[in-house]
């Protein structure tokens, strides 16, 4: 458990995992594949809870209305009704947890809110490094090595504490825009699958490696996984399913 206490790898693979354990609650063919899928549903929900990570939280909040949207109409509705209380009750519990105590630090003026003021010290050198070199970046992997020269008064070196203000002070516009493109590109082909599928497999798929390129995307604001292998690999998800479906996801070669 104290192992857990705050660690940003653990708990961003939690939020991009649960809506894929939903989608094998929703696949699995025989009552005790699903019941296994439904423990490791709620397993991530409690790996989330002990690491007390501020970005996870905010992506797991962004992730449940997408889950939601995609179920069918009725269901949607029906959901809805039954989920409102047992959001309100737990949303009554988490805010007398040290979790919530994690937020309220920030304006409080507690132990959590330094994280903040290094967050702000942080943007602001990547704000000198990008004006700098704004097309190509100060190359891939060299944040942290440029970052005090930027920054004197960072004790350490740190990650930019976010993805997009990484990729863009490492890579520049253009690198930006490539990562941009692959993460858009995948929720679209994911979209594009869903309406072409309806019901129909591979769209139950489609709909939940969007809802987890979501959360990828959400948490993304507060830490930097612009590396994370588990977010390419859904990538290639997406491409796989529009394929699945039944129409290339590229034009062929001719």
């Amino acid at each position: 458990r104290e192992g857990l206490a705050l660690e940003g790898d653990a708990s961003f693979l939690a939020v991009m995992a649960l809506p894929l354990a939903i989608l094998g609650v929703a696949a699995a063919r025989t009552w005790g594949a699903k019941g296994a899928f439904i423990l490791a549903a709620a397993g991530l929900v409690v790996l989330l809870a002990l690491t007390r990570n501020r970005g996870a939280a905010v992506a797991f909040v962004v992730v449940l209305p997408a889950l939601w949207w995609h179920l069918s109409g009725r269901s949607r509705w029906r959901t809805l009704v039954i989920a409102l209380p047992v959001l309100l009750i737990a949303g009554a519990a988490f805010a007398q947890t040290d979790y919530w105590d994690r937020f309220t630090g920030i304006w409080r003026g507690t132990d959590d809110a330094n994280s903040v003021r290094e967050r702000v010290m942080i943007w602001q050198a990547s704000r000198r490094m990008i004006a700098e070199h704004p097309l190509l970046g100060v190359g891939t992997g060299n944040f942290h090595n440029v970052l005090r020269a930027y920054e004197p008064d960072m004790a350490m070196d740190f990650a930019a504490h976010n993805n997009y203000i990484h990729v863009l002070a490492e890579t520049g516009l253009i690198g930006l825009a490539l990562y941009l493109t692959v993460f858009g590109g995948a929720l679209w082909l994911c979209v594009r699958t869903w309406r072409r599928a309806g019901d129909d497999w591979p769209a139950p798929a489609a709909r939940m490696v969007f809802a987890s390129l979501i959360g990828y995307l959400a948490a993304g604001f507060f830490m930097s996984r612009q590396d994370l292998p588990l977010a390419y690999l859904l990538c290639g998800a997406a491409v796989g399913a529009r394929r699945v479906c039944g129409e290339p996801a590229l034009p062929p070669h001719r």
